[in-house]
């Protein structure tokens, strides 16, 4: 059989669904010897990506994300292919194309933080008709797919779980690891359902109240519809302490994660949460939300908070950072935690969905 899979978002550009891309396109090279594939992909990555074997072809689109081109061009290269089934990785398919599909759901709050009422009717648009028209929906948690059904009570039936799988770069920078300052870390975008603007409030309660001497290191930069966390930042008396790294390397993201004394996951909601499984890589004690699918994927193995409340916040993440058994306890249930999330796994349980399917 045939299968065609929509890259056009794959790579590190795309952060976690470009690696899921990635790492999916991976396995499959080495799991499934029987079906032929064809990968859609935009420029540069059409003409950076290797094929991993013979049994896979490629086809430039040229269909940017979320632009009239997907809705229109897109689906025209798909049907000039013909193939007998379509993965796409996320809810922007073109809604044009009615064939045989299946779709990946990674979060289904997003149009609940989207300012921009146009933003909201397009992603509904999109997402419902997605929805009635894909054969099965792969949700990334137990949690998305619950909000899922909530919402479009008609994908009960056709909805399942296949957890994300992890990789781990473990190429730290010797100098920057010797050199480390104590820090607190966050590695993730800065919109409004990241709540990074009551990360910032519970750092400042953690330098006034309990005098903790190091910095809080921030990934990411800053969203246009969500100015509030710059606005504190500029505003904080431990401005010098909030370092913004913006958008850093594998390599500088692995040591941020390795020399960090706690990393902290603040967000209202996650639908699946993958930089908690890397800072249980590297045995980093967490602290996160008690919403979305955290507690889900964190299990035990981390110390939980409201994130409405940044004084909460606060105390939990004294709290690891100044109880060493605590923090190590934590530290050995996260790597246990680890095996239930693998791409090979991942991979093996989406091939048998197309099987299914086809």
């Amino acid at each position: 059989m045939l299968i065609g899979i929509d890259c056009r978002m794959i790579g590190s550009r795309f952060t976690g669904i470009g690696h899921y891309i990635e790492n999916l396109i991976d396995n499959i090279a080495k799991q499934d010897k029987l079906n032929d594939y064809i990968l859609y992909l935009n420029d540069p990555e059409y003409s950076e990506i290797k094929l991993p074997n013979s049994k896979f072809k490629k086809i430039l689109v040229n269909s940017p994300i979320y632009s009239l081109k997907e809705q229109l061009i897109f689906p025209f290269h798909i049907y000039k292919s013909n193939p007998d089934l379509v993965h796409f990785p996320h809810f922007n398919a073109p809604i044009l194309y009615v064939k045989k599909n299946i779709v990946t759901i990674h979060d289904v709050t997003l149009n609940t933080f989207a300012k921009s009422l146009v933003k909201k009717l397009a992603y509904n648009l999109s997402f419902f008709i997605n929805c009635i028209k894909a054969k099965k929906i792969i949700c990334v948690s137990n949690f998305s797919k619950q909000e899922l059904n909530k919402q479009v009570p008609f994908t009960k039936n056709k909805s399942e779980v296949i957890y994300e799988g992890c990789i781990f770069n473990d190429k730290a920078d010797p100098e920057h690891k010797k050199n480390a300052v104590p820090h607190i870390f966050y590695a993730g975008n800065w919109k409004a359902h990241k709540n990074v603007e009551n990360l910032i409030l519970a750092f400042e309660i953690l330098k006034s109240q309990y005098k903790y001497q190091g910095q809080l290191k921030l990934t990411g930069t800053v969203s246009q519809d969500h100015l509030k966390p710059l606005e504190l930042i500029e505003k904080s008396k431990y401005k010098k302490d909030i370092i913004q790294l913006g958008k850093i390397n594998t390599q500088q993201l692995a040591t941020n994660f390795q020399t960090a004394q706690v990393y902290v996951q603040p967000s209202f909601v996650e639908g699946f949460g993958l930089p908690v499984l890397e800072a249980f890589h590297y045995q980093t004690p967490v602290a996160c939300s008690q919403t979305g699918s955290l507690p889900e994927v964190a299990g035990k193995a981390a110390l939980y908070f409201n994130p409405h409340d940044p004084a909460e916040m606060a105390h939990q993440i004294n709290t690891l950072l100044t109880s060493p058994k605590k923090a190590e306890s934590l530290v050995k249930m996260g790597n246990d935690r680890l095996s239930l999330f693998s791409f090979g796994k991942m991979t093996k349980e989406t091939i048998k969905v197309y099987q299914d399917v086809l």
